[in-house]
Formats: structure tokens, C-alpha cells, sequence
């Protein structure tokens, strides 16, 4: 296999959109953790949460719905569905912005700076992100990952550059929120100029059309609510019993399994096209093979990799964010055994967003967000311990395991354990392919 057959391939390419700039997001947060005092930092965090919560409900049930409607479809049909997309993202902004520029009018003296700084910035900064929301879905129905990989480059290489500045020249935290809003622009400027954002298709889209995206979408908003929700109420909850500065902790070993998660978004990223396009083919038995293949050997490969940070939970969490976050190794430890369950978990919802079940997916994700946030104010209130809190998380996805393989049955039959055993089947075959024409050559020394 020559070097451009593989820097073509799609996976890899889809595994260097999610990885590169993780990794630059990585060293970004070292900056930001080093360069912030622990309050600030824990602002920055509830301020980034805040964002990252409404950036998902407002485009997240848009580009899910995109995906599916625009995959393996004629150009036309696609151009017809974009421009109900920008149509419909456009209120959505409009209405969250108006929304939140009010509620700015009664904030309270005690809030969070990050989260009156967000309450302030994000009707503008929502706006601008217009075309970045958009484009990330144009571009991955289109399997265009080396343009995503490009896109999220440009966004986290400008992180950087305001870390570095925070880390050189200790600015304050609402400059680096002003930097971070002009981040966005330069961003959505590019999309617009080089034409993958395809503003020109709003005059194609009828409201007709307009209305069946939202029908379709109006599931997948609430269930990428409810999924951020099970990220940032941790986040919310911690800010509210235990302050900033829990926050600031707490986010260490959170980052570190958001890295963690990186070849596993990837792997979504590649399989919900593809799940999609054999669903409108009406292949059901493909489907439910490339499932077990991308949910058992993504489990599979997650297990050596958890080891692995389980005995280096000590160096990680220093090395993330410094000294003074050393104490929330054990919090990273917990969170490892949260990570067993994340591969089945996320590809059981991808499957039922696939087979055009968002209403499923919504019941799944609601009922983990209800557990999550009634787990999280027990362990707060009666605990008070940050260890508690997130063993909550571990809970969640297993439960989150159990909820999305019961409700996919229905409609498409897949079992826990087949998908375990599969899994096992492929890597084990994998390994010993490899393996067999090297015991037939033989060492070099036999010769």
C-alpha cells in the first residue's frame, strides 16, 4: 500500500480530524491550566461548557438530520436540503440568542463570571458559528474528512496561539473570551469565502422543506441536549455545591478521557454515514454486521489503552495540568471504568439515530441525563466528593448500554454479548493473519 493510498483513506483521515486537534486542544488546556489561576480556570471551563451545551442543541439536531437526508443522494436534492438547513439553524440562533440577551437583564451578582461573560457573548458568537455547525455535516455526508481535518486544524491552531498569549502574558479570562469569539469569526469567514459552508443553497429550500428537517430533527436536538447535558451537569452541579475551583479540578481528568475518546469519535464519524446508507438501501443484515464490527472491535481495542492510563493516572494528571492538580488522579482512575462502557454506549445511539429512530435515541439519552443529574446531587449533598461524582458517570454508561441495544431490537436484532464475541472473532483473526505468514518465513537467523 503506497503513502497516498493511505493518506486518502477515509478513516485515517477521519481519525486525524478528531486527533490532531485534540491534541492541539491538549496543549491548550496545559496552557490555559498553568496561565489561569484555578478560579479563573474554572470560569473558563463553565464558560466553554455553557458554549459547547448550546452550540449542540442548536446545530446538533441540524446536522444529524442533514447526515441522514443527505446522504448517497443526486446534488440537487442535497443543495435543496442544505438551504433548509442554514433556514432552519438561522431562527434557532436567533431565537436562543434573543433568549439568552434577555435573561443577561436579571443576572445576579453571585453568578459565575464565565457564565455571565457567556450569557453576554454567546447571542453574538452563536451567530457567527452559523457556518461552521453547518459544514461539519456537509462535509462528513460528503465524506470529505480531509477538509474536516483542515476546518477543526484552523479552530484549534487559533486556540492555541490565545493559550499561548494567556500562558506568556497573563491576560485576563474576558480576553481570552473576547480572542476566543474572534477565533469563530476568522473561521466562519473562511467557510463562507471558500464556498464548503454553500451559503448560495438558502434560495433553493422551500419552508415546506424547511419544516420536514425540523420534524426529522426536532428528536436529535433533544437528544444532543440531553448528551451534553450528561457532560456539562457535572460541570453545572460542581460550580453550584463545591465553586470554581472543584470545577478547575474536576476538568483534569475529564480532558483526559475526552482525549481518550478521540479514536472513538472518529470511529462514529465514519460509521453513522455508512449506517445511514444501508438503512435507506433497506440492507439490514449489512448493517448489523458492520455494527458488531465497529462497537466490539472499538471495545476490544479500548481495554489495553485503559490499562495502560490506569497505572499512569499519576503522571497524566500532573503532566495535564501541573502540580496542583495531582490530587484528582483518583477522579481519572473512576473515569477509566467509565471508559469500558463509551464504544457500546455511543454506537448503540449512532444505530438508532441510523435507522431514523431519533424518538428511541431521545428516550435513551433522557433517561441517562435523569440519572446523571439526580446521581450527581446525591453525591454533591451528601458526599460532597468529586470521587462519587464521577463513578455517577460510570453507571450512566452502562445503563446507556443496556437502554440502546433493548430499544434498537425492534427494528434491527444485535446483542451485547454478540457484539463482545464478534469483536474478539475480528481482532483475533486480524492478529493471526499478521501473525502466520511471519511463523511460515520464519527468522531471519534459520536462513
Amino acid at each position: 500500500m503506497n503513502i497516498a493510498t493511505i493518506v486518502k483513506n477515509k478513516h485515517l483521515q477521519s481519525l486525524a480530524g478528531n486527533l490532531l486537534p485534540a491534541l492541539l486542544g491538549l496543549l491548550s488546556f496545559m496552557l490555559l491550566a498553568r496561565g489561569l489561576s484555578k478560579s479563573d480556570f474554572g470560569s473558563w471551563a463553565l464558560y466553554l461548557s455553557s458554549f459547547t451545551l448550546l452550540e449542540m442543541i442548536k446545530s446538533g439536531g441540524v446536522q444529524t438530520a442533514l447526515v441522514m437526508r443527505i446522504s448517497g443522494k443526486e446534488e440537487s436534492e442535497k443543495n435543496k436540503t442544505i438551504g433548509a438547513a442554514w433556514k432552519l439553524i438561522t431562527l434557532i440562533s436567533l431565537t436562543a440568542g434573543s433568549l439568552l440577551f434577555i435573561a443577561s437583564f436579571f443576572r445576579h451578582a453571585d453568578w459565575n463570571q464565565g457564565l455571565v461573560s457567556f450569557l453576554y457573548w454567546y447571542p453574538l458568537v452563536g451567530f457567527i458559528t452559523i457556518p461552521f455547525n453547518l459544514s461539519q455535516a456537509i462535509l462528513q455526508s460528503e465524506h470529505r474528512f480531509d477538509r474536516l481535518l483542515l476546518l477543526r486544524f484552523i479552530n484549534s491552531i487559533g486556540l492555541l496561539v490565545i493559550s499561548g498569549v494567556v500562558f506568556f502574558y497573563h491576560i485576563s479570562l474576558q480576553d481570552v473570551i473576547v480572542g476566543h469569539a474572534l477565533l469563530q469569526l476568522v473561521c466562519c469567514t473562511f467557510l463562507i469565502v471558500s464556498g464548503w459552508a454553500k451559503l448560495y443553497t438558502i434560495s433553493l429550500a422551500s419552508w415546506r422543506r424547511v419544516k420536514e428537517l425540523f420534524r426529522l430533527g426536532k428528536y436529535s436536538f433533544g437528544t444532543l441536549a440531553a448528551t451534553n447535558m450528561l457532560k456539562s451537569a457535572d460541570t453545572f452541579l460542581i460550580g453550584a455545591f463545591m465553586g470554581p475551583a472543584a470545577v478547575g479540578i474536576y476538568s483534569i481528568p475529564l480532558r483526559l478521557v475526552e482525549v481518550l475518546e478521540i479514536p472513538l469519535r472518529s470511529a462514529v464519524g465514519t460509521a453513522f454515514p455508512r449506517f445511514s446508507s444501508l438503512y435507506n438501501l433497506g440492507d439490514k443484515q449489512e448493517m448489523r454486521v458492520l455494527f458488531y464490527q465497529y462497537a466490539g472491535v472499538v471495545s476490544w481495542l479500548f481495554i489495553p489503552v485503559l490499562v495502560g492510563c490506569f497505572v499512569m493516572a499519576d503522571h497524566l494528571v500532573v503532566w495535564l495540568g501541573g502540580d496542583a492538580y495531582a490530587s484528582s488522579a483518583g477522579i481519572f482512575r473512576v473515569f477509566l471504568c467509565y471508559g469500558l462502557f463509551l464504544p457500546m454506549d455511543r454506537f448503540s445511539g449512532v444505530l438508532l439515530d441510523a435507522l431514523q429512530k431519533p424518538a428511541l435515541n431521545l428516550t435513551k439519552v433522557l433517561a441517562m441525563a435523569i440519572f446523571n443529574i439526580l446521581g450527581d446531587i446525591v453525591a454533591l449533598y451528601f458526599f460532597h466528593d468529586l470521587h462519587v461524582v464521577a463513578f455517577v458517570s460510570v453507571c450512566n454508561a452502562a445503563i446507556g448500554i443496556l437502554l440502546g441495544f433493548y430499544l434498537s431490537r425492534r427494528f434491527i436484532y444485535v446483542r451485547i454479548s454478540d457484539t463482545i464475541c464478534r469483536g474478539w472473532v475480528i481482532i483475533k483473526g486480524a492478529v493471526l493473519k499478521y501473525i502466520q505468514p511471519v511463523q511460515k518465513e520464519g527468522p531471519a537467523w534459520h536462513k
